[in-house]
C-alpha cells in the first residue's frame, strides 16, 4: 500500500511540475509571426504595402487565425470589387489560398477564422 501511494505522490508532483512548466512558458502574446510588428518586421509584408501605396484603390490587410492557431494576412487587393477577390497569406509570405467570387471560397482547408480578423493596414485613396 505504502509503495502504491508512493508512485501517486510522484505522479503528481512530476504533473504538477509539468503543469507549471506550460503554463509559466514566457511568450509575448502581442508577437505575431515572431515578430512585434508584422508591417515593419517581415520583410515581404513591408514591401508588400510599400508597393501597394501606389495604387488608388481601396485595398486593405488583415490579419486572421487558420487551423486554429496560426497567423495568416489576408489581402484584399480592390475593395469593394463585385468579384470579391482575397487572397491569404501566411507568415512567411507564401501564398496559401486565394478567391475570386462572392460564392467561390478556395480557402476552406485551411479553416480561416474571417469573423475575427484584425485590419492592420488600409490603403483608402479612393
Amino acid at each position: 500500500m505504502k509503495k502504491i501511494l508512493s508512485f501517486a505522490a510522484i505522479l503528481l508532483m512530476l504533473a504538477g511540475s509539468l503543469s507549471c512548466m506550460i503554463s509559466c512558458k514566457k511568450e509575448n502574446p502581442a508577437q505575431v509571426c515572431d515578430v512585434n510588428n508584422p508591417l515593419t518586421d517581415l520583410e515581404w509584408l513591408r514591401q508588400l504595402v510599400a508597393d501597394l501605396e501606389t495604387f488608388t484603390t481601396h485595398i486593405r490587410i488583415y490579419q486572421c487565425i487558420y487551423e486554429t492557431n496560426k497567423i495568416g494576412f489576408l489581402i484584399e487587393p480592390c475593395r469593394p470589387c463585385p468579384e470579391g477577390h482575397f487572397e491569404f497569406l501566411n507568415c512567411e509570405g507564401s501564398m496559401l489560398c486565394t478567391s475570386w467570387g462572392i460564392v467561390a471560397s478556395g480557402c476552406e482547408e485551411f479553416y480561416v477564422d474571417f469573423e475575427n480578423k484584425k485590419r492592420i493596414w488600409e490603403n483608402n485613396k479612393n
